[in-house]
């Protein structure tokens, strides 16, 4: 819940200052915390790692991290990093 915290708020606004960017690991769970984040800062970039890492692989979980993922394209100021396909995806 880092991105509830107010003091991890605080230094995230920093970033923008000095035009850094944000990679962030979550699970596809919390994607509707990167949204509240990126409505609150529109700055700075914030790059989503490994496709906002599927916290289910079966049917549901799959319509479930589209719904997020879609939720996340809306703004302009998220990315999406396609990483660590591998480690997802294993059997």
């Amino acid at each position: 819940d880092y991105m509830q915290d107010e003091a991890w708020l605080h230094g995230f606004s920093l970033l923008s200052k000095y035009n850094l960017s944000f990679d962030l690991q979550s699970w596809d769970i919390q994607l509707h915390d990167v949204c509240r984040l990126a409505q609150r800062y529109p700055a700075p970039t914030i790059i989503i790692n490994h496709l906002g890492s599927p916290s289910s692989l079966d049917e549901q979980g799959f319509i479930d991290w589209k719904e997020r993922i879609l939720a996340v394209s809306k703004y302009d100021n998220i990315q999406m990093k396609i990483s660590c396909i591998g480690a997802i995806f294993q059997t």
